[in-house]
């Protein structure tokens, strides 16, 4: 289960939401995009909001000034997005042409992934996405996962220090090969542990354009690493496999580097 804001304290799915005001005309409407309301009405939207970001506030300027499809990146990492993440959700829709999107360490917990998932499969042309450091937990897995099958561009996905857990492994590797032009992925901390990682292993071998993963600390051990060893043969097209910090022992290390001598291990 994810956190509230990614705050890192474990706590069931309640829900913490921004103060709402009378003159709040969308009443948590999930986003408002630029295609399906007058642009007055996002206007009105932006002029209520008390507290937003000053970096969000740019990025309605910029749709306000129509220069929102000459924007290819939006970079807010180490923005605190905790209670007002629905004021990106409302504009992010406008970016149409957007390449790279970076939330690292945003402070989105399960509930700001929620409410920006719709937001982010609007976004077709997408390549890179960061979401790490946000305490997703499972919660939050599951509803990114939803975004996937409209993210038909993306090549780099980064989820690192995440709290997914073995539960959040499994319900990630169920969606992950509808990315299949995804070719780095990262996972590192994310405490998935031996049993799980066959689910995502399952997942990377139906992934032909996947070459970089990085999953290093997640307690995998023997257990898990034996997993990857069964499947080498399907996992060819990886180039890269970061496996640091999981306790895997120099007989298995051996195995996998004699089993597959294309594969750049990391141990």
């Amino acid at each position: 289960m994810g956190s509230v804001c990614g705050s890192g304290k474990r706590q069931s799915s309640s829900t913490i939401k921004p103060k709402e005001k009378a003159s709040d005309t969308h009443e948590r409407v999930t986003f408002i995009s630029a295609n399906n309301t007058e642009l007055s009405d996002l206007q009105s939207y932006f002029i209520a909001q008390q507290g937003m970001n000053r970096k969000i506030k740019t990025l309605y300027e910029a749709v306000f000034a129509h220069e929102d499809q000459q924007i290819f990146t939006i970079d807010l990492k180490f923005i605190d997005l905790c209670t007002n993440h629905s004021h990106l959700a409302t504009i992010l829709p406008s970016f149409s042409n957007l390449n790279s999107l970076n939330l690292w360490k945003a402070r989105l917990g399960a509930e700001g992934i929620k409410d920006l998932a719709k937001p982010i499969q609007s976004l077709s042309k997408l390549k890179y996405l960061s979401l790490a450091d946000n305490n997703l937990g499972s919660d939050g897995i599951h509803h990114l996962c939803t975004a996937f099958a409209k993210l038909e561009s993306l090549q780099t996905l980064e989820l690192h220090i995440n709290g997914i857990g073995p539960q959040g492994a499994e319900i990630l590797a169920k969606d992950l090969p509808k990315l299949q032009k995804l070719n780095t992925i990262s996972l590192t901390e994310n405490e998935i542990g031996p049993e799980k990682i066959k689910f995502l292993i399952a997942a990377f071998v139906a992934m032909p354009n996947l070459q970089t993963i990085f999953l290093s600390q997640n307690a995998i051990g023997d257990a898990g690493a034996k997993h990857f060893l069964d499947n080498i043969e399907k996992l060819q097209h990886i180039k890269t496999l970061s496996l640091e910090g999981n306790d895997i022992s120099g007989d298995m290390i051996e195995d996998l580097v004699e089993e597959s001598p294309s594969i750049n291990f990391k141990f």
